[in-house]
């Protein structure tokens, strides 16, 4: 599990994640006034996801968990979901980048039984 360094306030962020596997994910961070919210898009190899929204959830990417050995985590304080454009900047939210290991840990404490 590693904090995703480095977000700011500026409404469109991309960055690359380094993946435990050695190979690189793009993930682009967009914020939407209209929508009061950040939105996500992440390219790794030939996956691609547009549009996710930023919502506190233990694995924001656990719909495509077969698919991607990794997973990012939103974790806020408070549980206040990040719905202002100085959230990611401001310490009230932070994200990270989860292991394929760590994925297996959240889903085992977060949906015992599944």
């Amino acid at each position: 599990m590693t904090i995703i360094a480095g977000l700011t306030s500026q409404p469109k962020q991309q960055m690359t994640l380094q993946i435990a596997d050695g190979s690189n994910a793009s993930f682009y961070l967009e914020y939407v006034p209209q929508q009061l919210g950040w939105f996500f898009n992440l390219v790794w190899g030939a996956t691609v996801i547009n549009g996710g929204r930023l919502t506190t959830f233990p694995n924001i990417l656990r719909q495509w968990q077969n698919v991607l050995p990794f997973g990012i985590a939103v974790m806020a304080a408070a549980s206040v979901e990040p719905l202002n454009q100085t959230d990611l900047s401001d310490g009230t939210v932070v994200l990270l980048l989860l292991t394929a290991d760590d994925v297996a840990l959240v889903e085992a404490a977060a949906f015992p039984g599944n």
